[in-house]
């Protein structure tokens, strides 16, 4: 995988089914440890990609 763990900011995407995380192809616009600076870079893209989206590629684990 080449982002391991991180937040894409995702375009042109290629879905298997209706869940969001079930994609089979997209453009990485953006990628990054934080969601915020995933979504701040991904903003310029939104107006002429309406399925824009990002997604963590790990496990996301609950803060005890």
């Amino acid at each position: 995988m080449a982002y391991p763990d991180q937040w894409v900011g995702l375009v042109d995407l290629e879905t298997n089914s209706d869940a969001a995380y079930d994609v089979r192809r997209a453009r990485v616009v953006s990628a990054g440890t934080s969601p915020w600076e995933v979504l701040r870079a991904l903003r310029p893209f939104r107006a002429r990609h309406t399925s824009a989206q990002h997604l963590f590629t790990g496990t996301i684990r609950s803060r005890r």
